[in-house]
């Protein structure tokens, strides 16, 4: 009998919906179950409404507060079998269910996507230039990280995460290879505009270098270059999509050194995507066809974008087939299951 999966309690950038949604293409009994409605509207099945339960819920020292917590906890642990959180969060504050569920000999995976591991003395270290953490204003308390770390490394039976993030980490890990919808993500025929469309949208312009794309875009305009670059935030899963099916060129980030979703969204709809990548961090899939480039030579990349069209479709059909090969949901679930062995 197969085991019944619970995953949660946040989504980001669509990989909590997607294993959902791929698991239950294979058969298994999944549900995605978030304390936080998704911001970029994706699909949940259900919404346990914390904040809306207690308004001080940043208030953790109050006991009716952690009664109710426990209470949406116990809904939950006697139902499933496997349980699979996200970026660092479980069932209560502090990940405390963790030993619980581990005593109850509940299956638990942890899948670690970025700053919830990401510290910035490691990435400094690694690379004094690194302005991924340089200009990132936002609290980085790495010993708090590591002590979150070490915690779950106790009583997890998996961990997922990707090598340019996961310097903290102590225990062996497993790639990451977030399922896409390439249903959804699909290629639009035909698209063939006169001046090159190139889309930026970037979840946080500071992390993502947007400042140095938009002087690259400034600069190429100066000089002659008709083109037209749509910079666009805070907008919807569904607007996203539209946007990047429009577009001839898509950046994703020059700063960090490896993709994002974003990336992997515009490769499934044959896009020539931008975007940093490290040398040391393509050890695991060297055959990407993301375009790579760095906040210093990301005028000359796109310069040669705009003036190669043929160049841009040969790239967008590769992004296309890779996306197919290793993100596609079953195939990137298939895989998520034989390690689990569920």
């Amino acid at each position: 009998m197969k085991k019944k999966i619970f995953i949660g309690v946040q989504e980001l950038c669509g990989v909590a919906s997607g294993y959902t949604k791929g698991l239950r293409a294979l058969g298994y009994n999944a549900d995605f179950v978030t304390y936080h409605i998704p911001k970029f509207k994706y699909s949940y099945d259900k919404y346990m409404d914390i904040k809306g339960l207690f308004p001080n819920f940043h208030r953790l020292n109050t006991i009716s507060i952690w009664i109710k917590l426990i209470i949406n906890a116990l809904r939950v642990v006697f139902k499933y079998d496997c349980f699979i959180f996200l970026f660092g969060a479980s069932l209560l504050p502090r990940n405390y269910d963790l030993p619980i569920l581990k005593a109850l000999n509940k299956q638990i995976i942890m899948v670690f996507l970025g700053c919830d591991i990401r510290t910035r003395y490691h990435k400094l270290l690694e690379d004094e230039n690194c302005l991924l953490c340089k200009e990132c204003t936002n609290n980085c308390d790495e010993v708090f990280k590591k002590n979150k770390v070490e915690y779950i490394e106790k009583y997890v039976d998996f961990i997922f995460a990707q090598q340019e993030y996961a310097h903290i980490l102590t225990k062996d890990f497993y790639y990451v290879y977030v399922p896409i919808d390439t249903d959804f993500w699909y290629p639009v025929e035909n698209i063939n505009n006169d001046v090159p469309v190139i889309v930026h949208i970037p979840s946080d312009p500071i992390l993502k270098g947007t400042k140095y794309i938009v002087e690259a875009v400034e600069k190429l305009k100066a000089e002659g270059f008709k083109l037209d670059f749509r910079l666009l935030e805070n907008i919807t899963n569904e607007e996203v999509k539209i946007n990047l099916q429009q577009a001839d060129i898509v950046i994703d980030q020059i700063l960090q050194g490896w993709h994002g979703v974003l990336s992997i969204e515009a490769m499934s709809l044959a896009k020539p995507t931008v975007c940093y990548l490290k040398d040391i961090y393509l050890e695991k899939t060297p055959e990407i066809p993301l375009v790579n480039a760095n906040k210093d030579n990301i005028y000359d990349v796109l310069k040669f974008l705009i003036e190669n069209k043929t160049e841009r479709i040969s790239i967008g059909q590769k992004s296309r087939d890779y996306v197919l090969k290793k993100h596609a949901i079953k195939t990137a679930v298939k895989d998520f299951i034989n390690i689990l062995e569920l």
